[in-house]
């Protein structure tokens, strides 16, 4: 039953998932490399969106089929992955609330409403309406990895996988667990033994056990 629901979940979840976010990517390197000639010409604001969506990406192919190292052993990643989702939602979301407001709110003023707006306003208008709908496809890349995770976290799918043990599911104590073990080289209390056993072939404790402190 636990693989069944597993197979359930990578073929009507997963696979399509990642054929629909790849013609994400697909869409806007043809975008950006024909209908705005090269990314307007190295515009950083488009590559920077274009190279953010290609990682997300990736890192959503792992997260919905559910690739077993990336989920058991790359929590930071993951954390980060969540955490610039988030982010560039929320900034998504306010900038279409400020421009979708502006315009309904204009129109029922008591004033001529159109009086004070200048070429700025119409040039604003229209950058923002156009990376609303370019960025689009990202939003909703972004919309699925925190629905994944939070799906894993809230309703425990790994169970599906791993049974009660499973650490599939991301947890800022599991993240910060693992987090510890990736920087041990940084510990000199965890690199100098480990340093120690792969030049001398013993553990440290071993060599301090056997020397003879006294003359």
């Amino acid at each position: 039953m636990v693989a069944l629901k597993w197979v359930y979940s990578i073929v009507f979840i997963g696979i399509p998932w990642s054929l629909v976010t790849w013609l994400f990517i697909v869409g806007n390197i043809v975008v950006n490399s024909w209908l705005n000639e090269g990314w307007a010409e190295g515009n950083l604001f488009l590559l920077g969106n274009t190279i953010y969506a290609m990682v997300q990406t990736f890192l959503g192919w792992n997260l919905f089929l559910e690739f077993y190292p990336y989920l058991q052993w790359f929590a930071f990643i993951r954390i980060l992955s969540l955490f610039g989702a988030v982010v560039y939602n929320s900034v998504y979301l306010t900038f279409l609330f400020g421009w979708l407001s502006e315009i309904f709110v204009l129109p029922i003023e008591e004033d001529d409403p159109f009086a004070e707006i200048g070429i700025f306003d119409v040039v604003a208008n229209m950058m923002m309406v156009y990376n609303s709908i370019l960025h689009a496809p990202i939003f909703v890349l972004n919309a699925g990895i925190i629905w994944k995770e939070s799906v894993m976290l809230l309703f425990n799918s790994s169970l599906w996988i791993a049974g009660p043990e499973s650490k599939y599911a991301l947890t800022w104590k599991f993240a910060s667990e693992e987090i510890w073990d990736d920087l041990w080289i940084f510990d000199p209390f965890r690199f100098v033994p480990r340093l120690w056993r792969l030049v001398f072939k013993e553990h440290m404790s071993e060599h301090f056990e056997n020397v003879d402190w006294i003359d």
